[in-house]
This record gives structure tokens, C-alpha cells and sequence, in this order.
């Protein structure tokens, strides 16, 4: 006898078809079948003759399976035994911006030439363990910092070269110093993935995300898009714009979704990803809770981004990446370095009593408080998440400081994720599986 997956995401339902997605396997399929016929293959008692594409796509199984053991075992494949090794470098915790919602206090220290020395020691140590080697910058705003973001990327690359090892980078920037010029040499660091943040037309963006002096910083920013558009033929970099969808950027949305796609709509080099405002913590936020959207707004924002023919970068679900909703740091294999050589699992300032796990000593070894780290690392299922058809997506995982500041927090990720997949269901609708019943 089967059951039908208790991984099952009920998407689109016509007359005619349902479109499922099973967060297990992480495909669709699209069934054809009146709703009597549909209810009935999926009714508790399934018969055995069931479709083989449903079986082998999860979305049937048999009746004995303990999903519940196979989505432990896939945190497992897919978090713990990965095997790259990821640093993420804060090379200041100073920023050129004044944001409202930034949770991180604009600290004016930046990394000593010691420190960089002392990373590229660990690097020597420990990459010869791993597959590969992936670094990302973080901040602060790390191009306030670019020479010493280029001399850390040259011996990471030199690092890698000696021991053959595979080298990705990422860079999250405000985009005010990423000038053209910038960017090739980045790129030719293989810093191929940015995030950059636009947050609504200019009168919206340029009083959210205002110089540190007051002043605007939208025309500069996109001004430099354009030209790294317009000047870059590369093919291999990735340019996510996150928006954080406020009252008065939906207010704007047409406006600026206008100049979204005017600029960046025939160009798959460039993605845009909307989310909300959180409160993470810190004091600024305070003053603007007026800002803050019931979810129901960003889906419309959403909605209107689709239909523009922008590409959204929350369809990387649709693409299976594996563990697309766990964050980095439930990784055993990724660190933190702070600017003064503080190891972390999490960027997250306001908690630095759970964030901090240790320190590099002087031959470049770890040393670390295992009892914090397994914080992040462990799986420890709640009886929720054995409920939610979400679970093998993020395993409980996505944001363990906002396990601790809202732990029902994780409602907006899965209703959040869940309308992304609708979308990526319509648009992708007609290149599905099928089963006719």
C-alpha cells in the first residue's frame, strides 16, 4: 500500500489539473484529472497502482516510509557533510550608509594586515580537507575597504591555486563604490555572485538607505548597474537586487518596478528579490514600525514583479538547489572572520554571546566553543516542523537568531516561499511532468 508525501505543496488547482511540488524531491508535476478523480488517488488508503512518476517523484509513497528519518538524512547529505569550506569576511563594520533597519552598530575598526595574514594561515591549514573553497564579503560596507578585500582575495586565489582547489566569491555591497572599474577587477578575482539592495524609486530609497552625511545614494548606485551592464559582457557574474518591501515602497511599486524593468529585464545577469522589513534588533528600527507590510502586500509586489517579466531570484527553488532555505551557518564547514579575527557562525551583531564561537590562533587553527557552535549546526526537530511540508527546505534552519528573537517567525519564510513557487509554477507550467488520470 502507498500514502501520499506528507511533502506535498498543493499549488494551482484548475477544473482540469493540479499542480503539485514536493519539497523532498523538489520537483513539480502537473496532474490532469477532475478534482473526484485527484481526492481519490490521494485519499488515505492509496491503491498500489499508482502512476510511476508520482511514485518516483515522492509525491506517493509507500505506506511503511518514515519520512521523517529521510528528511534528517537529507539535512544531513546536503548541510553537514558538505564539503567546501566557506568564509565569510567582514573586513569592517563601518558603513558609508545610514540605513533605518540595520540592526549592526557602524563600528569605525577595520581589519589589520595581521589579521588578513592570519586568515590566509587558516586557509593554508584547513583547505587541504575540503573540495573547495568559497569566500564572501559582508559588512560594515566592505568596499569601504577594497584594498585590503583585494589583497585577501589574491592570497585566497594563490592558496587555492597550490593546492588545486575550486575558488567562488561573493560580495554583499550597497553598490555606491561598485564602479565598473570596481567590478572587473572583482570579477577577475572570480567574485561572481553581489548582493545589492534597492529599496524602492529614489524619493523611497534615498530616505531608507541614505548616505551616512543624509545624503541620496539611489542615482549613484543605479547609475553604476547601468554601466557594469553596458561595459561587462561576462556571462559568468550574478547580480541580485533585494528589495525590502516596506509601506511606502508598495506605495511606489509601479514606479519602480518600471525602472526595474526598463533597465534590467532583458538582461539574466541581474535578478531581483523581494522580502520584508524585520526587526533583528537594534535601536533604529524603532522609529519606523509604521513601515512594516502585512504579507499579503509583498505577494502583490510580488505578483507585479512577475507579470513585468523580471527574473526572481526566489526561483532558485524551482531549480532544486539543495538546501535552499538553510542558513550558512547550520553549516559545520562555514565561519564568520570579524574584523579583528573573531570567529562567528552568524553576521548578527545585536547577539554577540550567541553568534561568537571562537578565535584563530597564531598556526591558524580553530579554536572553538563546540557547545555554541552545535547551536547552529545540530538538527533538533520541533514538533511543528514534523507537521510542516516545508521541513526537508529548511529543516527548522533558515535563521537561528530568529529562532531565538520570533520563534513563529518561520510562518513569512514558508507563506513567502510557497507564493514563489506558485509563480515559478505558472510560468513554468507548460514544461512540466504530467500524469493523466
Amino acid at each position: 500500500m502507498y500514502k501520499k508525501s506528507r511533502f506535498n505543496i498543493e499549488l494551482l488547482k484548475e477544473r482540469e489539473y493540479t499542480v503539485l511540488f514536493n519539497t523532498f524531491s523538489k520537483e513539480y508535476i502537473k496532474i490532469n484529472s477532475d478534482r473526484e478523480k485527484y481526492e481519490k488517488l490521494f485519499s488515505d488508503a492509496v491503491s498500489p497502482e499508482v502512476p510511476e512518476k508520482l511514485a518516483k517523484g515522492h509525491f506517493i509513497v509507500d505506506s511503511s516510509c518514515n519520512e521523517d528519518l529521510l528528511c534528517d538524512e537529507l539535512y544531513y547529505r546536503e548541510t553537514i557533510a558538505d564539503t567546501s569550506l566557506w568564509y565569510t569576511i567582514i573586513p569592517t563594520r563601518n558603513c558609508n550608509f545610514n540605513c533605518f533597519y540595520c540592526c549592526q552598530p557602524h563600528v569605525k575598526q577595520t581589519m589589520s594586515d595581521e589579521t588578513i595574514d592570519l586568515i590566509t594561515r587558516s586557509l593554508r591549514k584547513n583547505l587541504k580537507n575540503y573540495s573547495s573553497f568559497i569566500i564572501s564579503f559582508f559588512g560594515g560596507e566592505p568596499l569601504i575597504e577594497y584594498g585590503k578585500v583585494i589583497k585577501i582575495l589574491d592570497d585566497s586565489m594563490e592558496v587555492c591555486r597550490k593546492l588545486s582547489r575550486n575558488f567562488t566569491a561573493y560580495m554583499t555591497t550597497n553598490g555606491y563604490n561598485l564602479t565598473p572599474e570596481v567590478f572587473k577587477e572583482l570579477l577577475k578575482r572570480h567574485v561572481i555572485y553581489y548582493h545589492i539592495t534597492l529599496d524602492g524609486p529614489p524619493s523611497v530609497h534615498d530616505t531608507h538607505r541614505p548616505l551616512a552625511s543624509g545624503k541620496p545614494s539611489f542615482q549613484k548606485i543605479i547609475d553604476n548597474l547601468i554601466r557594469i551592464r553596458e561595459n561587462v559582457s561576462s556571462n559568468t557574474f550574478h547580480i541580485t537586487l533585494r528589495t525590502n518591501i516596506t509601506r511606502s515602497i508598495y506605495e511606489n511599486i509601479d514606479e519602480f518596478i518600471d525602472i526595474l524593468a526598463r533597465n534590467f529585464s532583458n538582461d539574466s545577469r541581474f535578478n531581483i528579490y523581494w522580502r520584508w522589513v524585520e526587526d533583528f534588533g537594534g535601536d533604529r528600527i524603532n522609529e519606523h514600525r509604521d513601515e512594516f507590510v502585512a504579507m499579503d502586500k509583498v505577494f502583490k509586489a510580488m505578483d507585479k514583479l512577475h507579470s513585468a517579466g523580471l527574473s526572481l531570484y526566489n526561483d532558485v527553488i524551482y531549480n532544486a538547489k539543495k538546501g535552499a532555505l538553510v542558513c550558512e551557518a547550520s553549516k559545520q564547514n562555514y565561519y564568520v572572520i570579524d574584523y579583528d579575527g573573531t570567529l562567528l557562525k552568524c553576521t548578527h551583531w545585536d547577539k554577540p554571546e550567541v553568534a561568537t564561537v571562537g578565535n584563530i590562533d597564531p598556526g591558524g587553527d580553530f579554536l572553538l566553543n563546540r557547545e555554541r557552535e552545535a547551536f547552529y549546526t545540530l538538527k533538533v526537530p520541533k514538533e511543528k516542523c514534523r507537521k510542516c511540508y516545508f521541513e526537508p527546505l529548511c529543516h527548522g534552519k533558515s535563521c537561528s537568531i530568529r529562532n531565538i528573537i520570533n520563534p513563529n517567525g518561520c510562518y513569512k519564510i514558508r507563506e513567502f516561499f510557497r507564493h514563489s513557487l506558485k509563480l515559478a509554477a505558472e510560468r513554468e507550467i507548460h514544461s512540466m511532468n504530467e500524469v493523466n488520470l
